[in-house]
């Protein structure tokens, strides 16, 4: 039987090393990476939650916490829901994570910030796969067509549709549908607002899930 020999023994001794040593690299910077992607994607999420209460009076002040959703029942309602608060725990707005799943090239994600008065205070798409050069200007860095629905409320407008289906909303040049499934988000958030939003307040003086400090 052959044995063998030193120099082998020795080189597969180094290949293991390397392969060991390598391994831990690479586990160190994933877990870096890891930990930074989660740091950028916070950091993303509540510069939208704060952008759409932009509008608000001291909004830099104002802190998100994440509201338990015992109200949810219906596909098309919120999946989530933020309290904006001040230092002193008093909450300002509620903002909710909406979709429009009838986005032409598939769903469209928001956030509606609404007023304790039942009006928009800003409006942000955090994702969605729309045409570029036509629906992709309801982003707000390409256009300035989602501003249209700050400070409107399900009584101003009534009708709340684009121009084309004899609404007040502009509508984007070539892309219709788009705006149309924009539209009917905000609405949808506004309702729901109208409906459950006492319960909520209630359930934001018993705390939540704080997304920042």
């Amino acid at each position: 039987m052959a044995t063998s020999s030193p120099s082998a023994i020795r080189t597969l001794l180094l290949v293991t090393a390397v392969a060991i040593g390598a391994a831990a690299v690479i586990t160190v910077a994933y877990e870096f990476s890891r930990e930074r992607i989660a740091t950028n994607e916070r950091a993303r999420v509540l510069a939208n939650l704060r952008g759409v209460t932009a509008t608000l009076t001291d909004s830099e002040r104002l802190t998100p916490t994440q509201l338990r959703l015992s109200v949810i029942g219906e596909p098309a309602d919120p999946n989530s829901v933020f309290a904006m608060r001040d230092e002193n725990d008093a909450v300002h707005a509620l903002i909710y994570s909406v979709s429009a799943p009838d986005g032409y090239n598939g769903a469209i994600n928001l956030l509606v910030g609404v007023s304790l008065s039942g009006t928009v205070t800003g409006v942000r798409v955090v994702s969605h796969r729309e045409t570029p050069g036509l629906g992709d200007a309801i982003e707000t860095g390409k256009s300035n067509w989602l501003e249209q629905f700050t400070g409107k409320g399900l009584k101003d407008p009534q009708h709340w549709a684009v121009e084309k289906d004899n609404g007040p909303f502009d509508s984007l040049t070539g892309a219709t549908v788009t705006p149309r499934a924009v539209v009917a988000a905000i609405n949808r958030a506004l309702t729901f607002h109208a409906q459950h939003s006492e319960k909520l307040l209630t359930d934001a003086e018993h705390g939540g899930d704080e997304t920042d400090d």
